[in-house]
């Protein structure tokens, strides 16, 4: 189901983007932006069966069901007698009878933690063209050997000056983006939800 969720999900942001902001994804992500990793965000009434939040973490059955929703399992707490949030490599899992009350918190939740998962994929490719600079660099300091690689060294330049004009741009607008949203910020006022608050 989740699977199903994310790929109509890709779907449904690819109608909403502009041309520019497609061209922008397919830099981050070399062309591959219908399989960009998503954060699931799983909110749900009960889980059976009900037990202490450490008791998920278990290194056994419970666990593994849980990895298979969140990924590598990070902690558990329990936020009142009846809720429970689980966090994990690919998202959280918040399940109790009060959980929908919370929506606040998870909302900002996932949307720092999308951004987070964003940059590491900026940083990735940031990596990426600092290892074709160097490969270029040899390339020029030797094209002595093979003059027909003058042609292929400045299409090189051209395509990844162009890649860090977009990956500028992108930071940018990475900023703007923390800096317009408040909701971020909001402290809930219930103690359960502060609860989660402090946790996340």
């Amino acid at each position: 189901l989740l699977v199903d969720v994310h790929v109509d999900s890709s779907r449904m942001m690819e109608s909403l983007l502009s041309n520019h902001q497609r061209d922008l994804l397919d830099m981050i992500f070399l062309g591959n932006t219908g399989n960009r990793p998503k954060v699931n965000v799983i909110i749900a009434d009960r889980v059976v069966p009900k037990q202490a939040a450490e008791r998920y973490l278990d290194k056994d059955a419970f666990e593994n069901e849980i990895r298979q929703v969140i990924g590598d399992t990070y902690e558990a707490h329990d936020l009142g007698e009846n809720d429970v949030v689980i966090t994990g490599s690919h998202g959280i899992m918040l399940v109790g009878p009060h959980s929908k009350m919370q929506e606040g918190v998870m909302l900002a939740f996932l949307s720092l933690r999308s951004r987070d998962v964003f940059v590491q994929n900026v940083f990735n490719r940031l990596f990426i063209i600092d290892d074709v600079l160097k490969t270029t660099r040899t390339s020029i300091a030797t094209y002595e050997q093979d003059p027909n690689s003058v042609p292929k060294i400045r299409a090189v330049l051209s395509e990844t000056s162009k890649d860090i004009i977009l990956l500028e741009e992108v930071l940018l607008y990475l900023h703007e983006s923390l800096e317009q949203d408040t909701s971020i910020y909001a402290e809930p006022v219930d103690e359960a939800g502060y609860k989660l608050y402090q946790v996340l």
